[in-house]
């Protein structure tokens, strides 16, 4: 074999590899009609609903510990100011109260943290109102038939008379396909994150109850806040995003690939572009909007003596 037909068989070598992968998840979610992505999401969701009531009893008794840690601290700086009983007794009542409050938050853990997160995710669907997909298997399968319609146009004509652009169209297909895969990624990121918050979170509130912890169950809530926007925010961009994405596939089937107003360049940016906004704009926001914020748990355990 010559050099010159070495060459020229090398694009075709590398378009059939990079085809082969690409296939290969097609082929098996064909054969076990499960989507992989959203078999791992869904699964840490089932283990967040056995996490939360097996911890509720773990948060609950760290909370009472720290809690008499909180009171012997307070009753010895009452008697070291030579405070009066009555106000002793007023501020005992206050932090008894508060004590009795942060409890409760714990008792009713599931009445109010995953409503946060499911109210975010709840108006991002009805934003979206099914324009487009936001499951991560959904937007891999979109990456790869991109990814297949470019290699399409790589037939053995274009490989043989232009090697160079056959290389080009093959790391255009592999490039398209990583852009999807991190979209799929994130989402599943945030989803898992979110079931990780809402079935072992309840334990970071037992340290409610000491002003020295407290900032545990303070950053707790802060950044369930914070998970619930980046919810929402990535079904807006995923939502539209992904019917976009859609559109792109019959304008590549029925572009040249070798034509001056070829669309291959633009649409590897597009999903690149694609990529960087599921990936930043939410965890910007989000960072924006709850990282600075606080409840002022602690501040009112030491007001209160």
């Amino acid at each position: 074999m010559s050099r010159t037909s070495s060459r020229s068989a090398l694009p075709a070598l590398v378009a059939c590899a990079i085809a082969a992968l690409l296939l290969l998840p097609g082929i098996a979610h064909a054969q076990t009609q499960q989507p992989v992505l959203d078999g791992i999401a869904n699964q840490y969701r089932d283990a967040s609903r056995l996490w939360r009531p097996r911890l509720v009893p773990i948060a609950q008794q760290l909370f009472m510990l720290l809690a008499s840690i909180e009171f012997a601290v307070s009753g010895l700086i009452w008697a070291l100011r030579h405070d009066r009983l009555d106000d002793i007794a007023a501020k005992f009542l206050l932090k008894f109260t508060l004590t009795a409050f942060l409890l409760a938050l714990i008792t009713s853990f599931t009445f109010w943290i995953p409503p946060i997160v499911n109210g975010f995710a709840a108006a991002g669907e009805r934003a979206i109102a099914g324009s487009g997909t936001v499951s991560p298997s959904g937007i891999i399968d979109i990456g790869r038939e991109t990814s297949l319609s470019i290699l399409s146009a790589l037939d053995v004509g274009v490989m043989l008379s232009n090697p160079a652009m056959a290389i080009y169209g093959a790391i255009a297909a592999f490039v398209v396909a990583l852009a999807y895969t991190a979209i799929a990624a994130q989402l599943v990121l945030v989803l898992v994150e979110s079931y990780v918050v809402l079935g072992g979170g309840v334990l970071f509130l037992g340290f409610a109850a000491f002003r020295g912890t407290a900032g545990f169950a303070e950053n707790l809530i802060s950044y369930t806040f914070g998970i619930g926007i980046k919810i929402f925010l990535l079904y807006l961009i995923v939502g539209l995003g992904s019917q976009m994405a859609r559109s792109w596939i019959p304008l590549i089937q029925s572009s040249s690939f070798f034509g001056p107003a070829s669309p291959l360049l633009q649409v590897v940016g597009g999903s690149m572009i694609f990529a960087v906004l599921a990936i930043r704009v939410p965890n910007s926001v989000a960072a924006r909007l709850s990282g600075t914020s606080t409840f002022g748990i602690a501040h009112a355990l030491r007001a209160v003596g």
